[in-house]
């Protein structure tokens, strides 16, 4: 779902409405928020002038006076009205989309604290009523969660409504968009002065379903704030790259699944084809044991303190002296086994979500979830500036990267210096004789021992620690790989390809 907010600054100038016209159509918009209609009923203005879906429906909170208003547009089709409501600085209504009760509220908040705190507290009230439901919360706040975010405004930022506006943030448990081509939405008549005054705020859950890859910031023209809107694409960028997860090395199946594979998988040729072909015949075998172990890791957890339960009734009704070694052990089995899946999940988002157990303590499931997302969206390249312009189509993306580093890394063929007539100190025989010997066995296993068990694997996904918790039955293929490099001096481009990993940038000349 496509959102659009804008501060129009009053809509009663046809300039205006024909503009906000073209912002709809551009930006393919399902909803939009305007906020400073300084209307007092629609008779005020036509819908048809500035949203050409004939079926549109409305909600609004209108002016007083010459200030304020606040108008919701939307597609009739996008979802089914439950009701409306209001409050001070905002315009919300409660809709049913694709069976859930969504929230979409509407801002327009006042520049006095004091309202501002009335605005938080009445919407984290309301929110409150409806722990189930999704929001999207967006518009002018006229507050800014850090100093960065506003400037050239002398003395004009303060702490403590700053941490006020993120406590509120917080108690909404949302999350707030970044945004992708721009710093400020609002700047002054001279320019002197500019501030992130327009956001979205957003369900966690909305970020997946909508796919919002952040807020696009549109060009100032008929206001004083650039209107902003969500860019909600489902970004396809290919194959995911394999990933080995340490949890699964804790599972009692691991072992048995992957020896038996690696056991059963017979080819014959160079040791790095058998080595390579038995990896990935582990590697199909391990996603889909994944999906049917580890993708139901919540549900796993809900039978095992289930069952633990369900004993604890049977216990609670039996006598002191009519508790059998039976129901004692089954009792005792179901409590390890709640505690296994427990330690199990937690394991398995917290490689996901690659944080410190000690810096947090306690963890949660829900912090790691929010975590894993929150990296998946700071790592996600939506759009790149280049000198053609901005791009955000993923094979446009693709092709300037790989045609960017292609020119880094290439230079003309020239003569090199030669180093004749130079003399070096050079190796002992003995220490010839060493550096060439043969590999032997414990100095492979050595080197894997010694190596960190989550080194950053390459392309195939697999660290060193699996090697170790497999060691048993993956030495001979690893040593006959390492002696055959040995003899023949040359490794395969399967064994030496590596990933580029890009920092999300703004400009491609910033990599």
């Amino acid at each position: 779902m496509i959102i659009v907010s804008y501060n129009i600054r009053g809509c009663g100038c046809k300039a205006k409405l024909r503009s906000l016209r073209k912002l709809i159509c551009d930006s393919k918009a399902d909803v939009c928020f305007i906020q400073e209609t300084k209307i007092h009923a629609i008779d005020g203005i036509s819908l048809d002038s500035f949203w050409n879906d004939s079926t549109a429906e409305w909600s609004s909170k209108w002016a007083v006076g010459r200030s304020g208003g606040i108008l919701t547009v939307w597609k009739k089709n996008s979802f089914s009205l439950v009701a409306s409501f209001v409050g001070e600085g905002f315009l919300g209504i409660h809709v049913l989309w694709s069976g859930i009760n969504l929230f979409l509220v509407n801002v327009y908040s006042s520049c006095f604290i004091e309202k501002k705190r009335v605005f938080w507290a009445r919407l984290v009230e309301f929110k409150s009523k409806f722990p189930e439901g999704l929001w999207c919360v967006g518009g002018d706040f006229n507050s800014v969660r850090v100093k960065a975010e506003r400037k050239g405004i002398s003395n004009n930022f303060n702490i403590k409504e700053a941490e006020d506006f993120e406590g509120f943030i917080s108690s909404m448990n949302l999350v707030d968009v970044p945004m992708i081509n721009k710093k400020f939405t609002w700047y002054n008549l001279d320019g002197s002065a500019c501030s992130r005054s327009d956001r979205f705020l957003i369900s966690e859950k909305l970020l997946e379903l909508w796919g919002v890859g952040g807020i696009v910031v549109g060009d100032r023209s008929i206001s004083d704030h650039c209107p902003i809107w969500l860019n909600c694409k489902f970004v396809d960028w290919g194959p995911k790259p394999f990933k080995f997860f340490k949890g699964w090395c804790e599972h009692e199946d691991f072992i048995p699944l992957v020896s038996d594979t690696w056991i059963n998988t017979r080819r014959r040729g160079k040791a790095s084809f058998i080595l390579k072909e038995k990896l990935l015949a582990v590697k199909s075998k391990l996603k889909s044991w994944n999906k049917e172990v580890f993708g139901l890791l919540d549900l796993y957890v809900e039978k095992a303190v289930g069952a633990l339960n369900s004993l604890d009734l049977v216990v609670a009704d039996l006598a002191e002296d009519g508790i059998v070694d039976s129901v004692r052990s089954n009792r005792e089995m179901a409590t390890k086994e709640v505690w296994n899946s427990l330690l199990l999940r937690e394991n398995f988002l917290h490689q996901k979500a690659r944080c410190n157990w000690i810096r947090l303590g306690d963890s949660n499931s829900k912090f790691f979830h929010s975590v894993m997302k929150g990296r998946f969206r700071r790592n996600n390249i939506v759009s790149l500036v280049t000198s053609r312009g901005r791009l955000e189509g993923v094979e446009e993306i693709k092709s300037e990267i790989f045609n960017h580093f292609k020119s880094r890394f290439t230079e003309p063929m020239e003569d090199r210096p030669t180093l004749d007539g130079l003399i070096f100190n050079a190796l002992s025989v003995e220490d010839r004789d060493l550096l060439e010997a043969p590999f032997q066995v414990d100095e492979i296993k050595e080197i894997v021992w010694l190596s960190d068990c989550d080194k950053s694997p390459g392309p195939d996904g697999f660290p060193l620690g699996f090697l170790k918790k497999c060691w048993n039955f993956v030495k001979e293929d690893v040593v006959n790989f390492v002696q055959e490099f040995y003899v023949r001096g040359v490794l395969p481009r399967s064994a030496t390809a590596s990933f580029l990993a890009l920092i999300p940038k703004v400009e491609i000349g910033d990599w």
